[in-house]
């Protein structure tokens, strides 16, 4: 399956993607979340949120228009180990 499925980052630096469930993006399995991190070591919230119908993006082609609200979904904290 090929990266993809409305992959963005949004003006607050706020990274999300709808995880497609089919190589075709006719079906979704979740919507996710990340701040972005740009210092080695540092820390944030990766959130995941099960759904397969994810809000698609205002500009219809990617969530740098604005990533949607995750709720009700579940988080873990990842750290940035490399650049």
């Amino acid at each position: 399956m090929r990266s993809g499925g409305w992959l963005g980052r949004d003006s607050t630096g706020t990274i999300c993607w709808a995880l497609p469930a089919d190589p075709a993006y006719t079906t979704y399995a979740g919507l996710l979340t990340l701040p972005e991190l740009t210092t080695l070591g540092t820390s944030a919230a990766l959130t995941a949120q099960q759904t397969t119908t994810p809000m698609p993006p205002t500009s219809g082609s990617n969530y740098a228009s604005g990533c949607p609200t995750v709720t009700g979904g579940t988080s873990k904290t990842v750290t940035l180990v490399a650049q």
